[in-house]
Protein backbone atom coordinates (compact mmCIF):
# COMPACT_ATOMS: atom_id res chain seq x y z
CA UNK A 1 0.00 0.00 0.00
CA UNK A 2 1.84 3.13 -0.89
CA UNK A 3 1.70 6.06 1.60
CA UNK A 4 -0.23 9.18 1.39
CA UNK A 5 1.31 12.39 0.64
CA UNK A 6 1.53 15.06 3.14
CA UNK A 7 -0.68 17.71 3.08
CA UNK A 8 0.44 21.26 2.13
CA UNK A 9 -1.38 22.24 5.56
CA UNK A 10 0.34 19.65 7.94
CA UNK A 11 3.99 20.77 6.56
CA UNK A 12 6.03 22.14 8.89
CA UNK A 13 7.50 25.25 8.03
CA UNK A 14 10.05 27.30 9.38
CA UNK A 15 9.89 30.35 11.62
CA UNK A 16 11.82 32.42 8.96
CA UNK A 17 9.31 31.37 5.79
CA UNK A 18 6.55 31.88 8.08
CA UNK A 19 7.77 35.56 8.53
CA UNK A 20 8.58 35.56 4.80
CA UNK A 21 5.50 34.68 3.75
CA UNK A 22 3.38 36.76 6.39
CA UNK A 23 5.53 39.95 5.00
CA UNK A 24 5.02 39.21 1.50
CA UNK A 25 1.17 38.87 2.04
CA UNK A 26 1.25 42.79 3.88
CA UNK A 27 3.09 43.81 0.81
CA UNK A 28 0.30 42.32 -1.36
CA UNK A 29 -2.17 43.67 0.85
CA UNK A 30 -0.56 47.06 0.75
CA UNK A 31 -0.14 47.20 -2.76
CA UNK A 32 -3.72 45.92 -3.83
CA UNK A 33 -5.13 48.77 -0.75
CA UNK A 34 -2.84 51.36 -2.11
CA UNK A 35 -4.19 50.36 -5.72
CA UNK A 36 -7.97 50.29 -4.99
CA UNK A 37 -8.44 52.62 -2.11
CA UNK A 38 -8.08 56.50 -3.22
CA UNK A 39 -5.10 58.31 -0.75
CA UNK A 40 -6.19 61.20 1.62
CA UNK A 41 -3.92 64.27 1.80
CA UNK A 42 -1.29 63.59 4.97
CA UNK A 43 -1.51 66.53 7.46
CA UNK A 44 1.62 66.89 8.54
CA UNK A 45 1.00 69.97 11.33
CA UNK A 46 -2.35 70.01 12.58
CA UNK A 47 -3.95 73.26 13.34
CA UNK A 48 -3.51 73.58 16.78
CA UNK A 49 -5.14 77.76 17.13
CA UNK A 50 -7.37 77.79 19.97
CA UNK A 51 -8.65 80.78 18.55
CA UNK A 52 -12.55 81.32 18.69
CA UNK A 53 -14.59 80.86 14.98
CA UNK A 54 -16.16 84.35 15.88
CA UNK A 55 -15.00 87.19 17.03
CA UNK A 56 -15.61 88.42 20.50
CA UNK A 57 -15.61 92.10 19.81
CA UNK A 58 -15.81 93.98 16.32
CA UNK A 59 -12.97 94.76 14.02
CA UNK A 60 -12.09 96.44 11.16
CA UNK A 61 -9.98 94.66 7.94
CA UNK A 62 -9.02 96.30 4.69
CA UNK A 63 -8.37 94.07 1.92
CA UNK A 64 -6.67 95.32 -1.32
CA UNK A 65 -7.12 93.43 -4.46
CA UNK A 66 -10.82 91.46 -5.40
CA UNK A 67 -8.89 88.62 -7.36
CA UNK A 68 -9.34 85.39 -6.40
CA UNK A 69 -7.61 85.58 -3.05
CA UNK A 70 -9.06 89.21 -2.04
CA UNK A 71 -12.23 87.57 -2.55
CA UNK A 72 -11.54 84.36 -0.92
CA UNK A 73 -9.73 86.41 2.27
CA UNK A 74 -12.85 88.74 2.64
CA UNK A 75 -15.56 86.07 2.29
CA UNK A 76 -13.75 84.17 5.24
CA UNK A 77 -12.93 87.41 7.41
CA UNK A 78 -16.21 88.40 7.23
CA UNK A 79 -17.61 85.09 8.27
CA UNK A 80 -16.03 85.41 11.37
CA UNK A 81 -17.52 88.63 12.12
CA UNK A 82 -14.41 91.08 10.75
CA UNK A 83 -16.02 94.54 9.24
CA UNK A 84 -14.74 94.29 5.67
CA UNK A 85 -13.79 96.63 3.70
CA UNK A 86 -12.29 95.06 -0.04
CA UNK A 87 -11.39 97.93 -2.69
CA UNK A 88 -10.39 96.88 -6.22
CA UNK A 89 -8.76 99.20 -9.16
CA UNK A 90 -10.84 97.57 -11.93
CA UNK A 91 -14.37 98.15 -12.28
CA UNK A 92 -14.64 94.14 -12.62
CA UNK A 93 -14.05 91.91 -9.68
CA UNK A 94 -12.35 88.97 -10.27
CA UNK A 95 -8.62 89.85 -11.26
CA UNK A 96 -7.77 87.03 -13.48
CA UNK A 97 -10.89 85.03 -13.39
CA UNK A 98 -12.94 88.06 -13.88
CA UNK A 99 -15.52 88.69 -16.64
CA UNK A 100 -17.04 91.48 -18.40
CA UNK A 101 -19.67 92.01 -20.97
CA UNK A 102 -19.22 92.67 -25.00
CA UNK A 103 -21.37 93.29 -28.34
CA UNK A 104 -20.92 90.51 -30.97
CA UNK A 105 -23.15 91.72 -33.66
CA UNK A 106 -26.64 92.45 -32.35
CA UNK A 107 -25.96 89.81 -29.40
CA UNK A 108 -24.24 89.90 -25.48
CA UNK A 109 -21.61 87.86 -24.74
CA UNK A 110 -19.41 87.80 -21.75
CA UNK A 111 -15.35 87.41 -22.10
CA UNK A 112 -12.67 86.35 -19.88
CA UNK A 113 -9.05 86.21 -19.41
CA UNK A 114 -9.22 83.08 -21.34
CA UNK A 115 -10.70 79.54 -19.86
CA UNK A 116 -9.43 78.40 -16.66
CA UNK A 117 -9.34 74.99 -14.94
CA UNK A 118 -10.45 74.33 -11.09
CA UNK A 119 -8.43 70.70 -10.17
CA UNK A 120 -9.78 67.93 -7.28
CA UNK A 121 -6.77 69.40 -5.53
CA UNK A 122 -7.85 73.02 -5.14
CA UNK A 123 -9.17 71.88 -1.49
CA UNK A 124 -9.36 75.54 -0.12
CA UNK A 125 -11.40 76.24 -3.12
CA UNK A 126 -13.47 73.18 -3.50
CA UNK A 127 -14.55 73.74 0.44
CA UNK A 128 -15.30 77.58 -0.57
CA UNK A 129 -17.49 76.35 -3.31
CA UNK A 130 -19.35 73.53 -0.88
CA UNK A 131 -19.95 76.37 1.78
CA UNK A 132 -21.66 78.83 -0.55
CA UNK A 133 -23.57 75.65 -2.14
CA UNK A 134 -22.54 76.49 -5.94
CA UNK A 135 -21.73 73.20 -6.71
CA UNK A 136 -23.77 72.76 -9.39
CA UNK A 137 -21.76 75.93 -11.09
CA UNK A 138 -18.97 73.68 -12.13
CA UNK A 139 -19.21 70.65 -14.34
CA UNK A 140 -16.85 67.86 -14.76
CA UNK A 141 -14.64 67.94 -18.31
CA UNK A 142 -14.35 64.08 -18.12
CA UNK A 143 -10.85 63.98 -19.76
CA UNK A 144 -8.11 66.85 -20.91
CA UNK A 145 -5.82 66.01 -23.92
CA UNK A 146 -2.48 67.13 -25.06
CA UNK A 147 -2.56 67.67 -28.95
CA UNK A 148 0.87 67.49 -30.98
CA UNK A 149 1.75 69.76 -33.89
CA UNK A 150 4.37 67.42 -35.46
CA UNK A 151 3.28 63.26 -36.43
CA UNK A 152 5.87 62.23 -33.89
CA UNK A 153 3.35 61.41 -31.05
CA UNK A 154 -0.31 60.29 -30.64
CA UNK A 155 -2.27 62.44 -29.00
CA UNK A 156 -2.20 61.73 -25.04
CA UNK A 157 -5.52 62.15 -23.26
CA UNK A 158 -5.83 62.33 -19.27
CA UNK A 159 -8.32 61.41 -17.46
CA UNK A 160 -9.96 61.33 -13.29
CA UNK A 161 -7.79 59.22 -11.16
CA UNK A 162 -7.89 57.83 -7.67
CA UNK A 163 -4.31 55.89 -7.88
CA UNK A 164 -1.18 57.16 -5.71
CA UNK A 165 2.30 56.76 -6.74
CA UNK A 166 3.24 54.36 -8.58
CA UNK A 167 -0.24 53.21 -9.77
CA UNK A 168 -0.68 56.32 -11.57
CA UNK A 169 2.74 56.87 -13.35
CA UNK A 170 1.75 52.90 -14.32
CA UNK A 171 -1.89 53.75 -15.44
CA UNK A 172 0.01 56.95 -17.67
CA UNK A 173 1.97 54.29 -19.11
CA UNK A 174 -0.88 51.59 -19.97
CA UNK A 175 -2.89 54.37 -21.33
CA UNK A 176 -0.60 55.97 -23.16
CA UNK A 177 0.26 55.75 -26.99
CA UNK A 178 3.52 57.16 -26.86
CA UNK A 179 4.63 54.76 -23.79
CA UNK A 180 7.62 53.16 -26.47
CA UNK A 181 8.99 57.13 -27.08
CA UNK A 182 9.43 57.74 -23.55
CA UNK A 183 13.34 56.82 -24.07
CA UNK A 184 13.77 56.10 -20.64
CA UNK A 185 16.55 54.12 -19.42
CA UNK A 186 17.09 53.83 -16.12
CA UNK A 187 20.52 52.07 -16.50
CA UNK A 188 22.01 55.54 -17.44
CA UNK A 189 22.68 57.53 -14.62
CA UNK A 190 21.58 60.96 -15.70
CA UNK A 191 18.31 59.33 -16.53
CA UNK A 192 18.36 57.27 -13.22
CA UNK A 193 18.89 61.07 -11.23
CA UNK A 194 15.87 62.49 -13.84
CA UNK A 195 13.69 59.83 -12.22
CA UNK A 196 15.10 60.29 -8.79
CA UNK A 197 14.03 63.96 -9.28
CA UNK A 198 10.73 64.00 -10.51
CA UNK A 199 9.53 60.95 -8.18
CA UNK A 200 11.54 62.51 -5.11
CA UNK A 201 10.17 65.98 -4.92
CA UNK A 202 11.08 67.39 -1.49
CA UNK A 203 10.96 70.53 0.14
CA UNK A 204 13.26 72.55 0.78
CA UNK A 205 16.16 70.06 -1.23
CA UNK A 206 14.55 69.81 -4.66
CA UNK A 207 14.70 73.95 -4.55
CA UNK A 208 18.01 73.90 -3.54
CA UNK A 209 19.36 71.94 -6.25
CA UNK A 210 17.05 72.82 -9.08
CA UNK A 211 15.91 76.01 -8.92
CA UNK A 212 18.41 78.01 -10.47
CA UNK A 213 18.68 75.79 -13.25
CA UNK A 214 16.76 76.41 -16.18
CA UNK A 215 14.07 73.71 -17.45
CA UNK A 216 15.83 74.06 -20.83
CA UNK A 217 19.19 74.06 -19.88
CA UNK A 218 18.21 70.69 -17.10
CA UNK A 219 16.62 68.92 -20.36
CA UNK A 220 19.86 69.55 -22.53
CA UNK A 221 21.90 66.95 -19.82
CA UNK A 222 20.60 63.71 -21.31
CA UNK A 223 17.46 64.14 -20.84
CA UNK A 224 15.13 61.36 -22.17
CA UNK A 225 13.67 62.96 -25.91
CA UNK A 226 10.44 61.17 -25.22
CA UNK A 227 9.36 62.30 -21.65
CA UNK A 228 10.65 65.96 -22.62
CA UNK A 229 8.97 66.34 -25.69
CA UNK A 230 5.34 64.77 -23.95
CA UNK A 231 5.52 66.18 -20.73
CA UNK A 232 7.73 68.17 -19.42
CA UNK A 233 7.80 70.56 -22.51
CA UNK A 234 4.09 71.11 -22.79
CA UNK A 235 3.60 71.37 -19.15
CA UNK A 236 6.22 74.27 -18.75
CA UNK A 237 4.48 76.22 -21.57
CA UNK A 238 1.04 75.67 -19.39
CA UNK A 239 2.54 77.79 -16.72
CA UNK A 240 3.07 80.49 -19.24
CA UNK A 241 6.77 80.99 -18.79
CA UNK A 242 9.34 80.09 -21.09
CA UNK A 243 11.30 76.83 -20.79
CA UNK A 244 14.13 78.40 -20.95
CA UNK A 245 13.53 80.68 -18.36
CA UNK A 246 11.40 78.42 -15.44
CA UNK A 247 12.84 77.14 -12.92
CA UNK A 248 13.31 73.47 -12.91
CA UNK A 249 12.35 73.38 -9.01
CA UNK A 250 9.32 75.01 -9.69
CA UNK A 251 8.52 72.93 -12.31
CA UNK A 252 8.93 69.62 -10.23
CA UNK A 253 6.62 71.35 -7.78
CA UNK A 254 3.92 71.62 -10.57
CA UNK A 255 4.58 67.62 -11.30
CA UNK A 256 4.20 66.89 -7.66
CA UNK A 257 1.44 68.71 -6.80
CA UNK A 258 -0.37 68.03 -10.06
CA UNK A 259 0.60 64.43 -10.39
CA UNK A 260 3.48 62.16 -8.68
CA UNK A 261 2.21 63.07 -5.19
CA UNK A 262 -1.57 63.84 -5.79
CA UNK A 263 -4.01 61.03 -6.52
CA UNK A 264 -6.68 63.27 -8.06
CA UNK A 265 -5.21 63.10 -11.79
CA UNK A 266 -5.20 65.76 -14.11
CA UNK A 267 -8.83 66.22 -15.08
CA UNK A 268 -10.44 69.09 -14.01
CA UNK A 269 -13.65 71.36 -13.53
CA UNK A 270 -15.04 73.91 -15.52
CA UNK A 271 -17.76 76.62 -14.76
CA UNK A 272 -21.24 76.16 -16.64
CA UNK A 273 -20.91 79.64 -17.37
CA UNK A 274 -18.50 82.85 -17.12
CA UNK A 275 -16.19 82.65 -14.07
CA UNK A 276 -17.29 85.76 -13.05
CA UNK A 277 -21.59 84.30 -12.97
CA UNK A 278 -20.62 81.41 -11.65
CA UNK A 279 -17.65 82.36 -8.71
CA UNK A 280 -17.29 85.96 -8.77
CA UNK A 281 -20.65 87.10 -8.22
CA UNK A 282 -21.64 84.31 -5.22
CA UNK A 283 -18.32 85.42 -3.36
CA UNK A 284 -19.30 89.24 -3.50
CA UNK A 285 -22.88 88.72 -2.70
CA UNK A 286 -21.39 86.66 0.11
CA UNK A 287 -19.54 89.29 1.53
CA UNK A 288 -22.14 92.39 1.05
CA UNK A 289 -24.33 89.77 2.59
CA UNK A 290 -21.42 89.38 6.11
CA UNK A 291 -21.80 93.33 5.75
CA UNK A 292 -18.73 93.83 4.22
CA UNK A 293 -18.44 96.37 1.83
CA UNK A 294 -16.80 96.56 -1.66
CA UNK A 295 -15.52 99.84 -3.39
CA UNK A 296 -15.02 98.97 -7.24
CA UNK A 297 -12.83 101.53 -9.45
CA UNK A 298 -11.12 102.19 -6.13
CA UNK A 299 -7.32 103.52 -6.22
CA UNK A 300 -4.76 103.96 -3.71
CA UNK A 301 -2.91 106.64 -3.32
CA UNK A 302 -1.24 106.91 0.07
CA UNK A 303 0.09 104.03 3.05
CA UNK A 304 1.01 105.05 6.15
CA UNK A 305 3.54 102.57 7.99
CA UNK A 306 4.61 103.01 11.76
CA UNK A 307 7.59 100.15 12.55
CA UNK A 308 6.21 97.00 10.81
CA UNK A 309 2.75 97.75 10.92
CA UNK A 310 0.31 100.06 8.60
CA UNK A 311 -1.55 102.42 10.08
CA UNK A 312 -3.78 103.63 7.88
CA UNK A 313 -4.68 104.12 4.34
CA UNK A 314 -6.14 106.46 1.40
CA UNK A 315 -8.39 105.91 -1.71
CA UNK A 316 -10.01 107.81 -4.38
CA UNK A 317 -12.87 106.31 -6.10
CA UNK A 318 -13.34 106.58 -9.61
CA UNK A 319 -11.53 107.64 -12.89
CA UNK A 320 -9.52 109.58 -10.30
CA UNK A 321 -5.76 109.17 -11.39
CA UNK A 322 -3.31 109.51 -8.47
CA UNK A 323 -1.19 112.39 -8.21
CA UNK A 324 1.43 111.00 -5.66
CA UNK A 325 4.39 110.94 -7.31
CA UNK A 326 5.63 107.15 -7.98
CA UNK A 327 8.58 105.37 -9.57
CA UNK A 328 8.41 103.11 -12.43
CA UNK A 329 11.06 101.15 -14.15
CA UNK A 330 11.62 101.22 -17.86
CA UNK A 331 10.48 98.57 -19.84
CA UNK A 332 13.26 97.05 -22.13
CA UNK A 333 11.05 94.20 -23.85
CA UNK A 334 8.72 97.13 -25.17
CA UNK A 335 10.70 99.95 -26.05
CA UNK A 336 10.28 100.46 -30.26
CA UNK A 337 10.57 102.97 -32.47
CA UNK A 338 12.72 105.15 -30.46
CA UNK A 339 9.37 104.95 -27.86
CA UNK A 340 10.46 104.64 -24.18
CA UNK A 341 8.16 102.35 -21.94
CA UNK A 342 7.22 102.44 -18.15
CA UNK A 343 6.26 99.73 -16.09
CA UNK A 344 4.78 96.17 -17.06
CA UNK A 345 1.43 94.21 -16.95
CA UNK A 346 -1.47 96.91 -16.61
CA UNK A 347 0.44 99.62 -15.73
CA UNK A 348 2.71 100.58 -18.60
CA UNK A 349 3.48 104.09 -19.79
CA UNK A 350 4.76 105.51 -22.61
CA UNK A 351 7.11 108.73 -22.66
CA UNK A 352 5.73 111.36 -25.26
CA UNK A 353 8.44 113.56 -24.22
CA UNK A 354 10.97 114.10 -21.60
CA UNK A 355 8.48 115.83 -19.60
CA UNK A 356 5.01 113.38 -20.15
CA UNK A 357 3.83 110.38 -20.41
CA UNK A 358 0.75 108.73 -21.39
CA UNK A 359 -0.91 105.68 -19.33
CA UNK A 360 -1.64 103.01 -21.66
CA UNK A 361 -4.16 101.42 -19.35
CA UNK A 362 -7.70 101.44 -21.09
CA UNK A 363 -10.39 103.74 -19.33
CA UNK A 364 -12.72 101.04 -20.00
CA UNK A 365 -12.11 97.81 -18.10
CA UNK A 366 -8.08 98.54 -17.29
CA UNK A 367 -6.82 96.65 -20.24
CA UNK A 368 -3.31 97.78 -21.62
CA UNK A 369 -3.87 99.11 -25.29
CA UNK A 370 -1.64 98.10 -27.73
CA UNK A 371 0.42 101.00 -30.59
CA UNK A 372 -0.22 100.17 -33.77
CA UNK A 373 1.83 101.60 -37.02
CA UNK A 374 -0.30 104.56 -37.63
CA UNK A 375 0.18 105.88 -33.93
CA UNK A 376 -3.09 104.97 -32.77
CA UNK A 377 -3.35 102.28 -29.30
CA UNK A 378 -6.12 99.69 -29.45
CA UNK A 379 -7.45 97.78 -26.52
CA UNK A 380 -7.42 94.13 -27.94
CA UNK A 381 -9.62 92.93 -25.14
CA UNK A 382 -12.54 95.42 -26.67
CA UNK A 383 -12.01 97.36 -29.55
CA UNK A 384 -11.93 100.57 -28.11
CA UNK A 385 -9.07 102.84 -29.98
CA UNK A 386 -7.16 105.68 -29.35
CA UNK A 387 -5.29 108.55 -31.17
CA UNK A 388 -1.39 109.05 -30.67
CA UNK A 389 -2.21 111.65 -27.90
CA UNK A 390 -4.33 109.14 -26.17
CA UNK A 391 -7.78 111.11 -26.80
CA UNK A 392 -10.40 108.44 -27.40
CA UNK A 393 -11.70 107.67 -31.74
CA UNK A 394 -13.94 104.57 -31.09
CA UNK A 395 -16.03 103.13 -27.59
CA UNK A 396 -16.76 101.53 -25.47
CA UNK A 397 -14.29 103.53 -23.60
CA UNK A 398 -15.75 106.89 -22.92
CA UNK A 399 -12.79 108.74 -21.38
CA UNK A 400 -9.12 110.02 -22.62
CA UNK A 401 -6.04 108.00 -22.21
CA UNK A 402 -4.14 109.40 -18.68
CA UNK A 403 -1.40 111.53 -19.01
CA UNK A 404 1.48 111.30 -16.02
CA UNK A 405 4.28 113.94 -15.80
CA UNK A 406 7.59 112.23 -15.63
CA UNK A 407 8.76 114.12 -12.85
CA UNK A 408 12.77 112.75 -12.69
CA UNK A 409 14.65 109.96 -14.18
CA UNK A 410 17.24 108.07 -12.33
CA UNK A 411 19.47 105.13 -14.57
CA UNK A 412 16.12 102.94 -15.84
CA UNK A 413 13.63 104.61 -13.34
CA UNK A 414 11.34 106.90 -13.97
CA UNK A 415 9.25 108.93 -11.19
CA UNK A 416 5.71 109.92 -12.67
CA UNK A 417 2.25 112.09 -11.05
CA UNK A 418 -0.97 112.39 -12.84
CA UNK A 419 -1.84 115.43 -14.70
CA UNK A 420 -5.39 116.02 -13.68
CA UNK A 421 -6.78 118.52 -15.74
CA UNK A 422 -9.87 118.73 -13.23
CA UNK A 423 -10.43 118.84 -9.57
CA UNK A 424 -9.13 115.11 -7.91
CA UNK A 425 -11.70 112.93 -6.43
CA UNK A 426 -11.92 113.10 -2.87
CA UNK A 427 -9.93 110.83 -0.93
CA UNK A 428 -11.47 108.89 1.39
CA UNK A 429 -9.04 107.59 4.35
CA UNK A 430 -9.02 104.08 6.14
CA UNK A 431 -8.26 103.08 9.57
CA UNK A 432 -8.69 98.75 10.08
CA UNK A 433 -7.01 96.56 12.94
CA UNK A 434 -4.97 94.99 9.60
CA UNK A 435 -5.00 95.16 6.34
CA UNK A 436 -4.40 92.44 3.67
CA UNK A 437 -2.39 93.18 0.40
CA UNK A 438 -4.25 90.74 -1.97
CA UNK A 439 -2.71 92.39 -4.74
CA UNK A 440 -0.63 91.05 -8.17
CA UNK A 441 2.66 91.80 -8.23
CA UNK A 442 2.70 94.30 -10.45
CA UNK A 443 0.32 95.94 -7.94
CA UNK A 444 1.85 94.69 -4.76
CA UNK A 445 4.91 96.76 -5.60
CA UNK A 446 3.10 99.76 -6.32
CA UNK A 447 1.54 99.97 -3.24
CA UNK A 448 5.01 99.26 -1.18
CA UNK A 449 6.10 102.66 -3.24
CA UNK A 450 3.08 104.53 -1.95
CA UNK A 451 4.07 103.52 2.05
CA UNK A 452 5.01 106.96 3.52
CA UNK A 453 6.79 106.45 7.24
CA UNK A 454 8.71 103.29 9.04
CA UNK A 455 8.83 99.90 6.73
CA UNK A 456 10.85 97.48 6.81
CA UNK A 457 13.69 97.95 4.13
CA UNK A 458 14.59 93.87 3.78
CA UNK A 459 10.82 93.68 2.84
CA UNK A 460 10.50 96.69 0.45
CA UNK A 461 13.53 95.50 -1.17
CA UNK A 462 12.53 91.67 -1.30
CA UNK A 463 8.88 92.78 -2.89
CA UNK A 464 11.11 95.20 -5.27
CA UNK A 465 12.62 92.00 -6.49
CA UNK A 466 9.76 90.12 -7.15
CA UNK A 467 9.54 89.00 -10.94
CA UNK A 468 6.45 89.57 -13.35
CA UNK A 469 5.30 86.45 -15.39
CA UNK A 470 5.42 86.76 -19.11
CA UNK A 471 2.46 88.36 -20.70
CA UNK A 472 0.14 86.09 -22.48
CA UNK A 473 -3.20 86.69 -24.84
CA UNK A 474 -6.64 85.45 -25.45
CA UNK A 475 -8.39 85.36 -29.06
CA UNK A 476 -11.85 84.17 -28.97
CA UNK A 477 -13.82 83.55 -32.01
CA UNK A 478 -17.64 83.32 -32.48
CA UNK A 479 -19.12 80.65 -35.33
CA UNK A 480 -22.43 80.15 -36.54
CA UNK A 481 -21.82 76.48 -36.21
CA UNK A 482 -20.73 73.89 -34.14
CA UNK A 483 -17.27 72.08 -36.00
CA UNK A 484 -15.92 68.23 -35.93
CA UNK A 485 -13.42 68.83 -32.98
CA UNK A 486 -12.24 64.72 -31.62
CA UNK A 487 -10.13 65.92 -28.87
CA UNK A 488 -11.31 67.12 -25.28
CA UNK A 489 -13.26 70.68 -25.00
CA UNK A 490 -10.25 72.08 -23.32
CA UNK A 491 -7.02 71.05 -25.05
CA UNK A 492 -3.35 72.02 -24.55
CA UNK A 493 -0.87 71.81 -27.76
CA UNK A 494 2.57 71.23 -28.48
CA UNK A 495 4.62 72.24 -31.33
CA UNK A 496 3.20 75.77 -31.80
CA UNK A 497 5.34 78.98 -31.55
CA UNK A 498 2.05 81.16 -29.72
CA UNK A 499 -1.21 78.54 -29.26
CA UNK A 500 -0.81 77.18 -26.29
CA UNK A 501 -4.49 75.71 -26.40
CA UNK A 502 -8.00 75.63 -27.52
CA UNK A 503 -11.53 75.86 -25.49
CA UNK A 504 -14.59 75.03 -27.31
CA UNK A 505 -16.54 77.23 -24.60
CA UNK A 506 -19.95 76.43 -26.82
CA UNK A 507 -19.41 73.01 -25.06
CA UNK A 508 -18.77 73.48 -21.66
CA UNK A 509 -20.67 76.65 -21.03
CA UNK A 510 -24.68 77.85 -21.18
CA UNK A 511 -24.03 80.81 -23.00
Amino acid sequence: MSQESPSLLSTPISRRAAITLMGAGAVGVSLGYSRLAKPQPTIYQPDNLSLPVQLQQPKQVCVIGAGLAGLAAAYELSQRGFVVTLLEKSPNLGGKIASWKINVGDEEFRMEHGFHGFFPQYYNLKSLVSELAIEENFKSLESYSLVFRSGDYEPEVFRPSHSSFPWNVIDLAISSPNRLRWGINLLKLKHLQVFRAITGFQIPRTFKTYDSIAVADWAGQDFPQGLYDLYFLPFAKSSLNAPDVLSTGELLQFFHFYFFGNPEGLAFNGTCDDMGTSLVQPLAQAIAANGGQIVPQATVSKIECTGDRITGLTYQQGDAQPDVPFWVERNELLNQNGKRYYGAGDRVYVAQSEREALCLTCTHQGCTVQPQPDGQFLCPCHGALYDAEGRVQRGPAARDLAKFAILATAGDRAQLAAVVPHAPAAEVAITADYYVLATDVGGTRHLFDLIEGDADPNLKQQVSQLALADPFAVARFWLDRDFPWEHSNFASLSGYALTDSITLYHRIQQQ
